[in-house]
């Protein structure tokens, strides 16, 4: 009985979480709880802490690096 009620408060906590969440996105719609929702829907969160995503950022930070290499030659 215990672990049914327990499951049961767990289920309506995050229910009212992602309601809260939904709420928040639509009433501010050029806010940066639109870029996070578009970022769940498109999966960006299930590649945090990948290998793939390691390998972009640095390749990110090496073309930064290159850039300022070639705007100011030493």
């Amino acid at each position: 009985m215990h672990r049914w009620i327990r499951t049961a408060i767990t289920r309506d906590i995050e229910n009212s979480e992602q309601e809260s969440y939904l709420n928040l996105s639509i009433y501010k719609p050029d806010s940066r709880f639109q870029t996070l929702h578009r970022m769940h829907e498109n999966g960006m969160f299930h590649n945090v802490g990948s290998d793939d995503m390691f390998e972009t950022g640095l390749n990110i930070i090496i073309s930064g690096i290159e850039q300022l290499t070639y705007k100011f030659p030493q």
